[in-house]
Order: C-alpha cells, then structure tokens, then sequence
C-alpha cells in the first residue's frame, strides 16, 4: 500500500487544476499578506478582535462604583481620560457628540428629579452603543470603556447613584476635551 500524495506533490494530478490553499501563491495565504496580517475573514488579526484590556478600562473595572474614582485621575494630565482620548483616533466626533448629548440631557434631569426618574433614559445607551458599534461608528475600547463605566453607576442609593453619574459625566466631558485636541483633524 502506497502512502498518499503530498498535497505539494504535482505529479499525480497532471493536467489538473489544483484548488486549494497552495495554489499559485508559492506557499503563502494571499488574503493575509494583502490585509498586513489581518484575516478578512474575522480570524485572530481582526482589529477588533479581544485583546488584552487597556489600564484605564482595568482602573474602572477595579471599583465598585464610579466616583470612587476621582475627577483629578480622570481630567489630569495623561489621566484616564487622557489615555482614552489618545486611543480613540477612529472615534468620529459626531458619535462622541451624539453620546454626550444624552448624557449631559439625563444629568440635567437629574438636577431635579430622583434616580429611578432617568434611569429608564440611562440604561438606554447601551443600546446606543451597541448600534453605533456594530456600524463601526466607535472603535472597541470605546465601547468597553462606556459600558464598563455604566455598570458602576446604578450602585447604592440614589444619592451614590448620582454622584456616580456625575463621575460619568466627568468622564466624557474630558474624553470629549481631550478627543477633540488630539484628533482635532477629525472634526
């Protein structure tokens, strides 16, 4: 009994076509070498494919409740939303504007009203984001980073609910300020 041909191996098939992933490109995946190592297909060079968290998505992450976290580790000088900002070149302003237009609309609610009064408008972001992401309108760490900060908001009391939301708040107002210096290109 024979061992079967190498896939390499041409003299079994002369005159015939081969298909497959060695065919005519000497050994090489075109589709990879076109997209500089990215997969178009969806495979592991994806660019929004997971990878491992950014520092400031970790710092959120690593609280129980937003305003933990104080408006000088956000606003500083290469702070949290500093960092952020740098990253989100992709982001288009008109999303960034969009998103902080709701925002800045439930904290004026908010002034004078109790939590459970917007909380209905709060928990509609996310799906807000969740559009916008799946149109590529925002990069991935954007996205992780909003939804992230969210989950810290509806914690405690209505009081600590609010100061959380106007930690929120801080957060995109200075990713809005620093987006717009960073990538002022884009506007």
């Amino acid at each position: 009994m024979g061992t079967a041909p190498s896939p390499l191996d041409n003299s079994a098939d002369k005159g015939c076509v081969k298909m497959g992933y060695y065919n005519n490109n000497q050994g090489r995946n075109n589709s990879t070498e076109r997209t500089g190592g990215r997969s178009s297909y969806g495979g592991p060079g994806r660019r929004d494919a997971p990878r491992g968290e950014k520092e400031y998505i970790k710092k959120i992450q690593g609280v129980t409740s937003l305003n933990e976290i104080t408006v000088d580790e956000i606003a500083r000088e290469d702070g949290i939303a500093e960092r952020a900002a740098k990253d989100f070149g992709s982001l288009k302003p008109s999303q960034l504007r969009r998103l902080f237009g709701v925002v800045k609309k439930i904290e004026n609610t908010l002034t004078d009203r109790a939590w459970p009064d917007v909380e209905a408008e709060f928990y509609m972001i996310r799906p807000l984001l969740a559009y916008a992401k799946g149109r590529d309108l925002i990069p991935q760490d954007f996205y992780t980073l909003v939804t992230v900060a969210m989950q810290k908001v509806p914690v405690g009391d209505d009081v600590q609910k609010k100061a959380n939301y106007k930690t929120f708040v801080y957060l995109l107002e200075s990713i809005v300020a620093y987006h717009k210096y960073y990538h002022k290109e884009r506007a």
